[in-house]
């Protein structure tokens, strides 16, 4: 799986973390477990908050959440299906938690000296193959500043190349509902 992949939190039961949120039909992007979205300014009939994906590189504040997961359809669900075809309205699980752990790759090898920092993300569309959807997120740029969305706290072999830096464990440092702390 590509993309953000949840691994603990520090703040407690990890499904007390998880929020319901709406993505809309007129979202024009497949989404995946992993991807990053954000409030659009809108909620349903019901008042469920809505949010569409993260485009192009978040540098700055730029996310809501993570995708962690999807209420099935059940009338037109096959329970086999870990993302969204583009145009389509879901429910989602999203994990706005600033105690949560993710894993990710990233565009170029971090140095130890990156630890601690904050980073930021480059958002593409999942992709489809078949019924599995792949997040494409990747994380770039570590920088001090405080408006960056994670911060690293440590460094992990990539997954397919096996260079330490190549993948990075981190935190939620900044999102569109809480601000963040500038890197050490």
């Amino acid at each position: 799986m590509g993309g953000f992949s949840y691994v603990k939190t520090d703040g407690g039961d990890s499904g007390q973390r998880m929020r319901l949120y709406n993505r809309p039909a007129t979202d024009a992007v497949k989404v995946s477990v992993g991807d990053l979205v954000i409030l659009n300014g809108t909620a349903t009939a019901e008042g469920v908050a809505q949010v569409v994906m993260c485009t192009g590189t978040i540098s700055t504040v730029g996310f809501s959440g993570v995708v962690a997961g999807f209420v099935p359809a059940f009338a037109t669900e096959s329970l086999s299906i870990n993302g969204v075809a583009a145009s389509t309205a879901a429910d989602l699980l999203i994990c706005d938690d600033r105690d949560a752990l993710f894993e990710c790759e990233t565009t170029a090898t971090l140095a130890i000296t990156d630890v601690g920092r904050n980073i930021g993300v480059t958002c593409t569309a999942a992709t489809a193959n078949g019924n599995v959807y792949t997040s494409n997120m990747v994380l770039v740029t570590p920088s001090d500043t405080a408006d960056r969305p994670f911060r690293i706290v440590k460094l992990l072999n990539g997954a397919t190349s096996g260079t330490l830096g190549d993948r990075a464990l981190v935190r939620i440092n900044s999102t569109t509902t809480n601000s963040g702390l500038a890197g050490v």
